[in-house]
């Protein structure tokens, strides 16, 4: 074992690089035959990792990637003739260098002898190169290709020295910078260390625009009381007074919110640059596939060819870490269970050879992964008679069970249709940790499958695991958070269109019926007192994942934040429907919700809950008061979009938020609402183009806009006009009860 920390960390990393890439280019050369570029690559590899070795004293490895070297240099000068029992010698090289490098890093013993990996590797060639005594006898071949670097440099140092009184200051600038370190390693745990400082910083930041928005509202009291005392005659001292607090507390005000805007940028900046270092390619755990497919292939007496798309998407380190073993799952899966062997693919009209396709993309808020095979794909039929053997469902509901919901039945513990059980597959213990794996991961996997023509599984994974969006909800007098990104659209309903399907609450939404749940009841939360569920229409969130639907009744949606995820500890680690903590900027712990496990407690809540609810009787609708109206607000500040949905929602109205243009675009296709009041300055889509589309769509175009913009010139005002506004409120001149008296006028 490596003694020094350093050297041994600094090891483990470049021997895992050049094993890859070994294996890697092997594969390939397995594949493609005899290619010049691919042994210069091999024997590259092999030397830089025997030069690693020679520096630290491994003498095993030092010995076994010579021998490795030698072959590649035989293969390229046609000493050798390349054939399966080659790769396969080449193949077993390589194991047990990896098990020897394991050796150096963790001092596990690897019960392996270099002798007999030399001796594999042995061709027509003489004792003394095969198998070098001690590291002085390792062949002058590798001396002599360091020692012309090691000269080249004394040679330029006696030239420096000769010449050192002619040197100019520019030639010792043009020195030292070749001589600059353009590389550093930094170990994975300390960026980790940073990342949860900006954390911190985050929640601080989130603090500082909590107070601002009170300060705001501090200071439009004092302004009431200004206008009071203006009021009062003979009261000149005071009012000079006021005059000169006025004339600090302003420019105060507007310079906590510059510094606060630049605290804002400047924390958003280095969460980005800290996580950018924290990125890798996929690749990295990808090309650890292939030998796995060709090795089980060969096993299963099947031909396999993988093919592997996308491999230099990024991905955070600890996500690309966590993949390995689930992607595996579900590789050996799709070679044991679906690839046929080539005589029934023959028979079938398909090539003998089976394909697996791995496939990575990254969108705007997602890494999106993909295994296919062109198998055998899925049978419906067995895995309904499995559902019901393991009294998963009953008759009734898989006559009325989609596609995606039946398929996604093999996702559950214990359940395997393989006949038989091996030490490959058919355990049953395979896809239920698959689908663990991506959940803890705060993803998602999903299946699709065309009998004996193949299937596909999906996983859907965040870009980040400690940032996420959230929709603040309050249920039975609590908070709590629920990820944006599973909540398909927000909207109220009146109960009493509420009916009843197989004993659940469900809503008839676009001609769909939709399952609904308290969220209350799934939390088993204390139930809501009569007297407050007197109310004209309940909201609820609509969730959506993997084409399955859930409606979540809850007492209020409040806004939508971005805060910082953190772990629950070991406590609360199991504890059903929780995914996380966060903590607000009022200094409040928020348990964040895990969507998927509130899908599975509504699933298993057989029974009606109707009952407790007191649904109103038809024909009380008549004494109800008349609905509010409801405003759709586009501000990308969180602070003057907090401070604007209060003003509106003190006013009467319902407010629903979007963080810029093409959010609250996206809204009016999901929510009715009112009337529309936008920033113009915001990110993805700007106030003047959402206006512009407002009027454009024939479903829109009679709604009201109302643009705030600090753009205060007569050009500006004339802009939003002409982008449609039906009113322009510069923020200069912006008070509460202008756009208030503004909105009268318009809805």
């Amino acid at each position: 074992m490596i003694q020094d920390d350093e050297l041994r960390q600094l090891f483990r990393i470049e021997s895992e690089e050049h094993l890859q890439k070994l294996e890697q280019h092997l594969l390939q050369l397995e594949s493609q035959g005899t290619n010049q570029e691919l042994l210069a690559k091999l024997q590259r590899e092999a030397h830089s990792l025997k030069g690693s070795a020679r520096m630290l004293g491994i003498v095993d490895i030092e010995t076994v990637t010579h021998a490795m070297e030698d072959v590649f240099k035989a293969l390229s000068n046609a000493e050798l003739i390349l054939t399966p029992e080659w790769v396969d010698r080449l193949e077993e090289g390589l194991d047990t260098l990896q098990k020897m490098a394991h050796e150096a890093i963790t001092g596990t013993p690897a019960r392996i002898s270099a002798q007999e990996a030399i001796a594999k590797l042995a061709f027509e060639t003489s004792e003394e190169q095969l198998i070098p005594k001690t590291v002085a006898a390792i062949p002058d071949s590798n001396t002599s290709e360091s020692a012309p670097a090691i000269t080249m440099q004394t040679a330029e140092t006696n030239k420096l020295e000769e010449s050192q009184s002619d040197t100019t200051q520019a030639d010792k600038t043009q020195i030292d910078k070749s001589q600059q370190i353009d590389v550093i390693r930094v170990e994975p745990k300390k960026l980790d260390v940073l990342l949860t400082r900006v954390g911190e910083l985050t929640v601080t930041k989130t603090h500082i625009e909590s107070w601002l928005t009170q300060m705001e509202g501090l200071i439009a009291s004092w302004e009431e009381v200004v206008r009071t005392v203006k009021k009062i005659q003979g009261n000149e001292e005071l009012s000079e007074q006021i005059t000169r607090i006025g004339n600090t507390l302003y420019p105060l005000r507007q310079a906590a919110f510059e510094d606060s805007t630049a605290l804002n940028r400047i924390t958003d900046g280095l969460e980005s640059d800290i996580r950018a270092l924290r990125l890798l390619p996929l690749d990295r755990v990808f090309q650890l596939f292939p030998r796995t497919v060709r090795d089980l292939a060969r096993t299963l007496s099947k031909q396999v060819q993988l093919n592997i798309q996308g491999g230099d998407t990024t991905a955070d380190k600890q996500l690309i870490e966590m993949l390995k073993a689930p992607l595996m799952h579900l590789l050996r899966n799709a070679i044991y269970h679906g690839i046929e062997t080539p005589e029934e693919r023959q028979n079938l009209g398909k090539p003998a050879k089976g394909n697996i396709q791995l496939q990575a993309k990254r969108t705007a808020a997602h890494i999106l992964i993909q295994v296919k095979d062109d198998g055998r794909g899925l049978d419906e039929e067995a895995i309904k008679q499995k559902a019901l053997e393991h009294k998963l469902c009953t008759q009734e509901e898989l006559s009325l069970m989609s596609r995606q919901r039946l398929f996604s039945l093999i996702f559950n513990q214990g359940f395997s249709t393989a006949q038989m059980v091996t030490d490959i597959s058919g355990r049953g213990v395979g896809l239920d940790v698959v689908r663990s794996s991506v959940e803890q991961l705060k993803g998602t996997i999903s299946v699709d499958s065309i009998y004996q023509q193949g299937c596909t599984f999906q996983i859907s994974l965040p870009l980040t695991l400690a940032t996420t969006r959230i929709l603040f909800i309050r249920v039975a007098e609590r908070h709590y958070a629920i990820p944006v990104e599973f909540v398909r659209m927000v909207r109220y309903i009146a109960l009493n269109t509420v009916f009843l399907v197989q004993d659940r609450e469900t809503i008839s939404l676009d001609g769909q019926a939709i399952s609904v749940a308290w969220l209350d009841d799934l939390l088993e939360l204390p139930k809501k007192r009569l007297q407050d569920e007197k109310v004209e229409k309940q909201p609820y969130l609509l969730l959506e994942m993997n084409e399955e639907r859930l409606g979540i009744f809850v007492d209020e949606i409040l806004e939508e934040l971005e805060v910082v995820l953190k772990p629950t500890g070991p406590l609360l680690s199991r504890v059903r429907n929780v995914s996380g903590i966060t903590i607000l900027g009022s200094g409040e712990i928020c348990v964040v919700l895990n969507p998927l496990d509130l899908m599975r407690s509504a699933q298993k809540h057989a029974h009606s809950t109707i009952s407790r609810t007191k649904l109103p009787l038809q024909d009380s609708i008549g004494n109800k008061s008349k609905p509010k109206k409801v405003v759709l607000l586009a501000e990308d500040s969180i602070t003057t979009r907090t401070q604007e949905k209060r003003i509106l929602e003190g006013a009467g109205y319902d407010v629903i938020t979007a963080v810029d243009g093409l959010a609250a675009f996206n809204t009016l296709a999901t929510c009715s609402v009112d009337a529309i009041v936008s920033d113009i300055e915001m990110p993805r889509m700007d106030g003047l183009t959402l206006a512009s589309k407002v009027r454009k769509n024939k479903d829109y175009e009679h709604l009201p806009v109302i643009l705030i913009s600090s753009l205060a010139k007569a050009r500006d005002r004339k802009r939003g006009m002409d982008a449609g506004a039906n009113a322009y409120i510069p923020k200069s001149a912006f008070n509460q009860q202008t756009l208030l008296d503004t909105l009268r006028r318009l809805v």
